[in-house]
Parts: C-alpha cells; structure tokens; sequence
C-alpha cells in the first residue's frame, strides 16, 4: 500500500495581457497546486483556480477546503480515495484532487 503525502503551494501569476470580463479586469491569475506524493517517491498534481465570476468558490473557501482536504486524505491510498472520493468538495478543490489522483496513478501505471 502507497500512502498519500499532500502538499499545498500557493501561486501567483501575471497574466500577458490584462483579462476584461462583466465583472471586471483581472491582471493575474492565483491559485494553488494540490501535490500527491506517494511512498515510492512518485508525484501528482492538481489545480486548484477558484472563479467566482464563473460559479466557482471564493478563494477563501477554497483555500479554506484545500486545508481541510489535505487533513482528511493523509495517509490514504491513492486508488482507494479515487473510487470513494471525499463529498462536497467545491468545484476547484474537486479538480485539484481528482487531476492530482489522476496525474500520480497513472505515473505509477507508466501511462501518460
């Protein structure tokens, strides 16, 4: 059994040109990646890049979920959590989680 390890690295980056949108003009783009680690050394990655003006979280809610997500999946088993994945994740948190689970299985499959 591969238990989990997650880690959380919060992001900042400059957008090349300025994005206007109804709700206003964003000139960066902030977020977080969910990092998986296993025993066996392998890594996956996931997103986390909450919009509220698309119908996603706030970033303080998700900043606040990645924090209590994290709690919950230490120590678990990558295949184990993906077929019983935690509920009520909100929307950016979920797809941190499963591109993460999804990025370290199939490194430890040797799949692309």
């Amino acid at each position: 059994m591969s238990l989990l390890t997650p880690k959380i690295h919060p992001y900042r980056l400059p957008l090349r040109r300025p994005w206007v949108t109804a709700a206003g003009r964003f000139d960066s783009r902030s977020g977080w990646l969910l990092e998986l680690h296993d025993r066996e050394g392998r890594r996956g990655f996931g997103e986390c890049a909450p919009l509220p003006e698309a119908g996603t979280e706030s970033p303080a809610e998700a900043a606040a979920a990645l924090l209590r997500l994290v709690e919950r999946i230490e120590g678990q088993e990558a295949a184990a959590l993906w077929k019983e994945m935690p509920a009520g994740l909100p929307p950016a948190c979920r797809c941190a989680l499963e591109s993460a689970l999804l990025d370290l299985l199939s490194r430890r499959a040797s799949l692309s």
